[in-house]
């Protein structure tokens, strides 16, 4: 049976945007979370998002980094296990690399976003951070 809590909707996260409560994590590249580069509508990224590449997840052979190494990486981030943690890229595949890290390193308070930018990107009536 599906999990309801691992599935963020576009209102869950407006919702975080505005009253908090919800870290958001852009698991896009730099240069999308930036805004320098985008597909869709619009650049840039979720208001309040802290930006945590997936490809940050994986060591240059394409295996995944340590665990130690991903609990750093995490942490670096600002990722708390005791706030819950809403990963987005942009269609919400890519989000799946940061949420599996948090869960090989102990954090099982996730959720996927899987509207990701493709949704929100798209809605003109969403705010947007450069």
């Amino acid at each position: 049976m599906p999990d309801a809590a691992k599935r963020a909707t576009v209102d869950d996260m407006a919702q975080a945007v505005t009253s908090g409560g919800m870290l958001i994590v852009d698991a896009r590249d730099e240069a999308r979370f930036n805004g320098e580069k985008w597909r869709g509508a619009r650049p840039g990224h979720i208001p309040t998002a802290v930006s945590l590449p997936a490809e940050h997840m994986f060591n240059p052979d394409g295996t995944w980094k340590s665990v130690d190494d991903l609990t750093e990486i995490v942490a670096s981030a600002g990722i708390d296990p005791d706030v819950k943690t809403a990963a987005y890229c942009n269609g919400g595949v890519g989000a799946t690399a940061v949420l599996f890290a948090l869960d090989r390193t102990g954090n099982t308070n996730w959720t996927n976003y899987d509207g990701s930018w493709n949704e929100w990107g798209e809605r003109l009536d969403l705010p947007v951070e450069p």
